[in-house]
């Protein structure tokens, strides 16, 4: 009998893995969106230091005709993610179909290293050189790069800004060290994230509990990809500390807790999840969740004084925040990696009145990928972009 069951398990376990194999799943996240019917084109805009992004335009509806002069709403992914983040839901349940049927000129970024953004005029993937970089490269380059290049390309003056995750440690990072801000006429946050003292996140903690050379050593000076077997060179040294949490590989990075993800899309969302960063990128999530919201730390101050000026790495000041730029922030409840604390401490720190929403029941992929987003939260973005839009 046991020998019966053994068997028809496998023969199920094979079955659903040939099912999976023979899924047609788009290519990329261009055919995604034109297979809704939208239209879709697809640019490139070039960094100061070389990195060619790639940027998707979805420029109207599926039932509105073409016209210029539409106001403009970009969007930007999180760590792990890249534009396709914004499309992975049905039409009427993601934020970029949704805005484009709103009548607004929808663009889509997409950071260096990602799936979509993997040429520099000088490096290959498979230099050093290529991911010598962490989001203070992106806030201090691919953000401006982007938004000049679709300001440029429409004709506009501003656009609403729009982050997930790192989407939004990199604009805050940028709208105060650079003038980009001033091109924004919006700046939608969700699960923001500029501090980490309270994150519970499973790969930000075993990167927290590893010395920075280690991590180089384990991993390398390249790409980072949240696949299992990158992150089982880190867990056996994290699993001594939190052995049941080395469990469950699926949401390693941003919490399990989850009650509005779309169970029956995981094989669709994990086919084009998780998009590669650089180990460099991690190791400096990994010194915000044991220090505060500053610059990498090159580890000594001899070589924080040859990059900064400085002994010790400089702090994003907040403080300077633009006084009149429109903030919203949207958080949940349990977020692993935005936590509570950490956001109502960016909220305490932040010196200007901030449009909040908390959503007790989200964690950190339920703004993009959540089946009631378009319920809950949409419907505030959307009034929110169409009251700050001139």
């Amino acid at each position: 009998k046991n020998m019966k069951l053994i068997v028809l398990v496998v023969l199920v376990a094979f079955f659903i893995a040939c099912a999976r194999l023979e899924q047609n799943f788009p290519e990329n996240v261009t055919m995604i969106i034109r297979g809704h019917g939208y239209p879709c084109t697809d640019h490139t805009a070039t960094t100061p230091d070389g990195f060619i992004l790639s940027l998707q335009r979805i420029s109207h509806g599926r039932d509105v005709s073409y016209s210029s002069g539409r106001p403009i709403v970009f969007l930007q992914h999180g760590l792990g993610g890249s534009a396709v983040d914004w499309t992975l839901n049905n039409p009427t349940e993601s934020l970029s179909y949704i805005l484009a049927d709103a009548g607004y000129d929808v663009w889509l970024g997409n950071n260096r290293g990602d799936d979509y953004s993997t040429t520099n005029v000088k490096y290959t993937e498979k230099d050093d050189q290529f991911w010598d970089w962490t989001f203070d490269e992106l806030a201090q380059y691919d953000v401006p790069t982007m938004i000049n290049y679709v300001l440029k390309t429409t004709g506009r003056e501003n656009l609403t800004y729009i982050g997930h995750s790192q989407g939004t440690t990199q604009a805050f990072a940028s709208f105060v060290t650079t003038d980009i801000a001033e091109k924004v006429n919006l700046y939608v946050a969700l699960a923001p994230v500029a501090f980490l003292n309270h994150c519970k996140s499973f790969l930000v903690q075993a990167l927290v509990r590893l010395h920075v050379d280690t991590i180089f050593k384990l991993l390398g000076n390249k790409e980072f990809k949240g696949e299992p077997k990158t992150i089982a060179k880190i867990a056996p040294e994290f699993c001594k500390f939190f052995p049941d949490m080395c469990k469950d590989l699926i949401f390693l990075w941003a919490g399990f807790d989850s009650a509005d993800l779309n169970g029956t899309r995981a094989d669709y969302y994990l086919h084009y999840e998780p998009s590669p960063s650089s180990v460099k990128n991690m190791v400096h999530w990994a010194q915000l969740a044991r220090t505060t919201f500053e610059k990498y730390d090159y580890g000594t101050a001899e070589k924080n004084e040859k990059h900064y000026g400085t002994a010790d790495p400089p702090h994003y000041d907040l403080q300077k925040w633009p006084a009149t730029l429109p903030t919203a922030l949207f958080y949940g409840g349990h977020d692993d990696l935005a936590d509570v604390k950490d956001v109502e401490h960016l909220l305490q720190v932040l010196p200007v009145p901030v449009m909040t929403h908390f959503e007790e029941k989200y964690n950190h992929y339920d703004f993009i990928l959540g089946v009631d987003a378009h319920k809950l939260i949409y419907p505030m973005i959307l009034n929110m972009i169409k009251t700050y839009n001139y």
